[in-house]
Parts: structure tokens; C-alpha cells; sequence
């Protein structure tokens, strides 16, 4: 190899390297640099991103929420959306009313008797 080519690789490596390292990001953005890790290590274990996720206790109350939800479906055979499962609201019984007295009266009363032999 000549020295030109070794000089355009050089630049070219260069000019890689340079462009990756300078980075317009949040500090805790920046994969580069030392001090995003522990932000980013929490996000792997917990979920939790800080400021876009509101509060700790809020974002852990909800995954709780989802957790129940999900061990109710499993282990207690729980589906709020299926139609074949009972709901948990109750309803009133609605026996049907018993027939008013007065229509067996007015049939009865103006039928022809008639004795068979």
C-alpha cells in the first residue's frame, strides 16, 4: 500500500470516529458517556424513566395494578371481556307478576256452559 491510501483510510477512520463521538444528547442519553449508565440500568430492571414517567410510586402503582390483573386472569380464570363468563355485577330478580284475576273472570264469566251427558 502506498502512503495515500494509508492516509485516506486513516482519514476516513478519523472522520468516523469523530462524527460518533460527539454527541448532541442528554447526558443520560448519551450512550457514550460513563454517567448514562446507572439511568440506564434502571430502566432495564424497573421500567421506570424518571420525568416521562411521573412519579416512582404513581409508575410502580400502576405495574402493580397490571400484575393483579394478570395473576387474576391466569390463576382465577378471571376475563372481564369474556361473554360466557358471569359478570360481577348483580342484578335484581324480576319475577314475572302473576296474571290479574279480573281476565280470568271475564272470560269465564260470559263463556256458554254447556253439560255434557
Amino acid at each position: 500500500m502506498n502512503a495515500k491510501t494509508v492516509l485516506a483510510i486513516a482519514a476516513a477512520g478519523a472522520l468516523a470516529g469523530l462524527s460518533g463521538c460527539t454527541a448532541t444528547h442528554e447526558i443520560q442519553e448519551d450512550h457514550w458517556n460513563l454517567a448514562s449508565v446507572p439511568g440506564r440500568i434502571s430502566y432495564q430492571l424497573t421500567g421506570y424513566r424518571g420525568p416521562e414517567d411521573g412519579s416512582l410510586a404513581h409508575h410502580v402503582g400502576k405495574d402493580l395494578s397490571s400484575i393483579g390483573t394478570t395473576l387474576g386472569r391466569h390463576f382465577l380464570n378471571y376475563n372481564a371481556e369474556n361473554p360466557f363468563q358471569g359478570s360481577t355485577t348483580y342484578k335484581t330478580h324480576k319475577a314475572p307478576k302473576p296474571p290479574k284475576v279480573s281476565e280470568f273472570e271475564v272470560e269465564s264469566a260470559d263463556a256458554p256452559r254447556r253439560v255434557f251427558d
